[in-house]
């Protein structure tokens, strides 16, 4: 890949929940609560060092397409803002931030997604993004209290 197929777009999403900014945290950030509220993510493996391995299944054209990539979460939990960094397929490199705050009923979290690499895989990851992230936020809401 030359650097001059590398592009860098952005997409920003806010999602409100009935959940306290404390359960968002903790749904977020703690890899094995991520993975029983996220639409696609089947499975994350911790290693020793930290890092992690996501495992993903998605349909296109009604196929069911599974993949892995390396990732990592870091979390500051004073501030209530959680960051992933993955990069998958070697082509996309993704960066995303949630920034979690108390609202008037519940919970507010705004999520930034940094994507870098070949552009026309952008559109389509967006979309992905968009409808997963929305089911991922819907499913925290209705989760029993951590």
């Amino acid at each position: 890949m030359n650097k001059k197929d590398i592009f860098t777009s952005e997409l920003h999403m806010n999602f409100e929940v009935s959940k306290s900014a404390a359960q968002v945290f903790e749904y977020i950030s703690k890899p094995d609560l991520f993975v029983s509220i996220h639409p696609v993510i089947y499975d994350i493996n911790e290693k020793a060092d930290g890092s992690l391995h996501i495992y993903e299944r998605l349909r296109f054209i009604g196929v069911p397409f599974s993949f892995n990539y390396p990732a990592s979460i870091s979390s500051d939990k004073n501030d209530l803002i959680v960051s992933m960094k993955a990069v998958v397929f070697r082509l996309i490199s993704l960066n995303l931030l949630f920034e979690i705050r108390e609202s008037a009923n519940g919970t507010m979290i705004s999520e930034h997604v940094y994507l870098k690499g070949v552009y026309p895989a952008h559109p389509i990851i967006k979309s992905v993004f968009r409808k997963q992230h929305k089911a991922l936020f819907e499913n925290i809401d209705g989760m029993a209290t951590v």
